[in-house]
């Protein structure tokens, strides 16, 4: 119940409760030695820590969760993290290269599970590593390759992400009339 509690507070934007929420469900699943919703809280946390922007905590619980899923097996949570991680670091020049490395990682495993959404997370990723660096044109191709995967596969919410990504680069360059298209479609 506090697990299931702290993702409604953490999808209503209640930061802090959802914090609260994770951290005494953590304790609990430790306690009973549950290992896969142990992973699951430590997802949730570091996405609270992810939203309220301290890159270190976020990525002490993804990479947590990351070693869970070396022992649990669960391939398809690992390129979840292997994701979250990449735009965690994207934005911060020091660390994109490593962002690059864990995108790239994301998206060989995504391929190799067949999984849309996590090829499309992974290119969103890389795409975000390629606009920091300052190469539009790169950027621009991967979120307009995420936008299509999710769009094949029916996830509205990842094509409207892509396609707002998409938009914002493809302003930057210098086609607004595109962009408005762009980011008019991703509604």
């Amino acid at each position: 119940l506090l697990y299931n509690t702290g993702n409604v507070a953490l999808s209503l934007g209640d930061h802090r409760r959802a914090a609260t929420l994770f951290e005494a469900s953590l304790a609990i699943f430790r306690e009973l030695g549950d290992r896969r919703r142990e992973m699951l809280t430590l997802a949730g946390l570091g996405a609270v820590a992810h939203y309220l922007g301290d890159v270190a905590e976020a990525e002490e619980s993804y990479e947590a969760v990351l070693a869970i899923t070396d022992e649990t097996g669960d391939r398809r949570r690992a390129a979840a993290m292997l994701a979250n991680l990449t735009l965690l670091l994207a934005p911060l020049p020091h660390r994109r290269e490593r962002a690059r490395m864990l995108g790239e990682r994301c998206l060989a495993e995504s391929r190799a599970l067949a999984w849309p959404k996590g090829i499309a997370a992974g290119l969103s990723g890389l795409g975000f590593v390629a606009e920091g660096e300052g190469d539009l044109a790169t950027a621009a191709a991967r979120f307009e390759e995420s936008a299509q995967l999710s769009l094949d596969a029916e996830d509205r919410i990842g094509t409207a992400t892509a396609l707002g990504n998409l938009a914002r680069v493809v302003a930057d360059q210098g086609d607004p009339g595109r962009a408005l298209g762009l980011a008019m479609e991703s509604f």
